[in-house]
This record gives structure tokens, sequence and C-alpha cells, in this order.
């Protein structure tokens, strides 16, 4: 470093035999896996003494801004009842905040919506209340100061977007955190909520700022608190398919998506930035993804984009191939959802940890009728695999006279493993890869063949 008296200074960093980066499957933030170096001014002999004086400031300006609540009592009234009980006010607050303007949730700007967005910039929430609208945090904050105008004890955690990054105690910046998310107490406990997230239903918080450790008002200051891990239970993907092959090999009839928790949050975001035509490609695309080559995808049915707390559901007209010659017999894959997917983790072996966005669940049906003169041969076997964390189980059946139905059930509830533990995860994601790529044998039946 040059003489603390001159205008410039300088560091020299010089390293040798640096490993090269690997890019592997579902690994943490590329952030955190490089390695690194930070550099930051030191205003604090000790990191706690940092962290304690930085949250005094944070806290400090929450409270300013939530203090600003010129006609948060005219609200509360038009919003909840006074018979209402505690956890029904929460309710009305919280779907009264998330249906403001969110403005981190919009198409591009043009500069002039820009400009007229500058001047109403919020400055307490007050200036939310009266604009109907806000960002993230600062919807999150009206809520806590309509929650505490209800006399409900309410505060807020400020935490990183861990898809990016998590919190790193021994660095004293403030510019690891992203977000603040309510924390409401109900029947003396702590209720976690984000209605700043866009379509996000009561009693979820956006996977970003789930299950990761932040800073917390406690009443005095500020201490460092967790948010609660997200739950396969809630991101949990379904779909159908009821559908008839013809004798030409092509497969058609109606598939049903139903998306609901996390998983239906964010594709409501994804299609809240585009228009109805955009939205309707938005889900053939999705559906696109899971089946053949050259599928005709139609969306037939007008899903529920804006009602956070409903399921997403979807439904198609498709028409694909799918039929596949072998010999005198004909083979033909019952996981219709699966046909694209490629092995998750192909590699034997691991260096970097694995790590899910989020714990998962699916549950897919299939119905299919065959054509006539066609009938069943064989079927996979039915399988059952089990962790500790997973599940996964499949069932083959002829429901009927030339109709088969196949069901599957999927559960991932953990979201980080140690590459130590890729030994055990690797072969449950194999084995179930393998299932799923298993098909069933048809055959002409005996009074067709003679026929011919």
């Amino acid at each position: 470093i040059g003489n603390p008296h001159q205008v410039s200074f300088w560091i020299d960093l010089s390293l040798d035999d640096v490993p090269a980066f690997i890019e592997e499957p579902f690994a943490p933030p590329a952030t955190l896996m490089k390695w690194r170096v930070y550099f930051y001014y030191r205003q604090a002999e000790k990191s706690e003494d940092y962290w304690k004086s930085e949250g005094k400031f944070w806290n400090k300006d929450v409270e300013g801004f939530v203090g600003r609540n010129k006609g948060i009592g005219d609200a509360l009234a038009k919003i909840v009842a006074p018979a209402d009980t505690a956890e029904q006010k929460v309710n009305k607050l919280y779907a009264y905040v998330a249906g403001l303007e969110n403005q981190d949730y919009r198409p591009a700007r043009t500069e002039e919506e820009q400009r007229v967005l500058e001047l109403k910039r919020n400055r307490g929430v007050e200036d939310v209340l009266e604009h109907q609208s806000g960002t993230h945090d600062e919807l999150n904050r009206l809520f806590v100061a309509l929650v505490r105008s209800a006399g409900i004890p309410a505060s807020l955690i400020l935490v990183p977007d861990r898809e990016r990054d998590v919190l790193l105690k021994d660095l004293p910046s403030m510019s690891q955190f992203d977000g603040e998310v309510a924390i409401v107490q109900l029947a003396g406990k702590d209720v976690f909520l984000d209605p700043g997230t866009k379509f996000c239903p009561y009693g979820i918080v956006d996977w970003r700022y789930a299950g990761v450790e932040g800073l917390r008002q406690n009443g005095k200051g500020t201490e460092f608190g967790l948010t609660p891990d997200p739950l396969y239970s809630q991101v949990i993907t379904t779909r159908m398919a009821q559908v008839s092959l013809d004798d030409q090999g092509f497969l058609s009839g109606t598939v049903t998506l139903v998306y609901k928790g996390m998983a239906a949050v964010e594709i409501r975001q994804q299609g809240g930035k585009s228009d109805s035509q955009g939205r309707s490609k938005l889900l053939e695309d999705e559906v696109r993804g899971l089946l053949p080559g050259n599928s005709e995808i139609s969306l037939i049915n007008s899903p529920k984009w804006q009602d956070a707390d409903a399921s997403f559901i979807a439904q198609f007209h498709i028409r694909c191939p799918f039929l596949v010659a072998a010999g005198k017999r004909f083979m033909i894959s019952e996981h219709l959802f699966q046909v694209n997917e490629k092995p998750r983790f192909p590699s034997l072996r691991r260096t970097s940890p694995v790590y899910f966005h989020l714990p998962w669940q699916e549950a897919d049906e299939v119905h299919l009728q065959l054509p006539p003169g066609m009938e069943v041969e064989s079927q996979p076997p039915d399988d059952t695999v089990k962790l500790p964390y997973a599940f996964y189980q499949v069932r083959h059946k002829q429901e009927a006279a030339g109709k088969i139905f196949v069901r599957r059930d999927f559960i991932m509830g953990q979201t980080v493993f140690t590459a130590d533990e890729y030994k055990e995860i690797k072969p449950f994601f194999d084995k179930v890869e393998n299932d799923d790529g298993q098909a069933a044998l048809l055959r002409l039946s005996t009074s067709v063949a003679v026929t011919k």
C-alpha cells in the first residue's frame, strides 16, 4: 500500500498454480465457488462490532420509513374488521399489500415512465399508500406498518439473494444483502411473509430469500437470524395426460399442467412481464420442452395469471409422433413427460457440492388409449426408490382393455449436498432416469394379425 498521505493507492496480488474453475451441473453460485479476494475499508476492529454498528443504521432507516405513516390508521380500518382474529387481519393485510403495484415486476419501462416513477419516489409508508405502488422492500415495510397498526408485533429481516450469494460474516459489507422479508408474531411464533414478492402466496417466502442468514430487528437494534427453509410441499408440479394413439403412431389428446406454491410464483412472474400472446407462447414452450420434437401444441384454457392464492392450471391440446417399431412389435414410452430428460449427473465424480435452488415435488399421470387392434404385451415393472430425503415411485397397469395407466411420484426434500454425498444421490437419480426411460411393448392383436 502506498503512502497514506498521497492521493493514489495500490495493492499488488500475485498468485500461482490457481486451479481452473470447473463448472458442474447444479452447483452453488459461482461467486461462492471461485477463488476470490475481498478488499474493504476496516471500520471496526472486530466484525461483530461492524455488524452491530451497521445494523443500527439499517434499523434506523427502516423505522424512519415505517414511522412516516400518515393515513395508516384509515387504511387499516378499510381493510380489516374489529371482530377479525389476528391471523385473519394479517391475511387481509397481506392480500391488500400484495395487490398493490409492484415496481420490481413490470415490463421494461420507457424513459417517460421512469421519469414519472422518479417523481413518485417513496420516502415513507404514507407515500406507498398514496401512490399504491412500491418496490419489494417498500411493500414489505408497508405491510409491517399495517400489521403493527393492528396491534400485532411485526419486524423485518435483511437477507442476501441465495441465487447469487450467502452471508459471509467475516466480510464487513452490507452490500451482501438484497432484500427484506417481514416477520409477524402469531400465537407466539414467528411467521415469515413476503407480500413484496409478486404473486407470492401467504405463508411462502421467495426461494431466493428462504433458508438464509441475515440481520433481523430485535426491538433494540439487530441480531443475526435465519429465514425458514423452503419445503417440497411448497413447490409442486402436477402433469396429467389424457391421450390416444392412432394407427399412424401419433399421440393426440389433452395435457394439463398444475403448478402450486413457488412453482406457480415463478411461472406467473415470467408471464407477468409479457402480453397475452407472449404468455401463451411461454406455456406452450414449457410443454414443447417435455414432448418429442415436431409436436403440435396449443393452449386451450385461460389460466389464472393474477390469482396468487390459486393453483396455476394450464390445459393444452397436443399431437406428436410417439410410436417406435421394433420388428413385429412396437415400443412406446409410458413416461410421456420424461421423454426429453437428460441425465442430471452424468459424471462419475464430483468436485463441487450439489445445490438445488429448491426442494420439489412432482406427480404425473398418463392415461393412454391404444388404437383398435393393438394390445399390450408387457409393461415396465413397478418400482419404489427411497432415501431419507427423497422418494420416487412409479406404477403401471392396464386400467381397461387397450388402455394404459401410469402414475409417477417424485420428491426431493433436500437442496444442498457435499461432494462426498454425491455417491449417494447419483445412484438415486440414475435409477430414476433408468425407470423413466423404460418402454412398454405393444403388438397387433391375434385377430388383426391373422387377417393381415
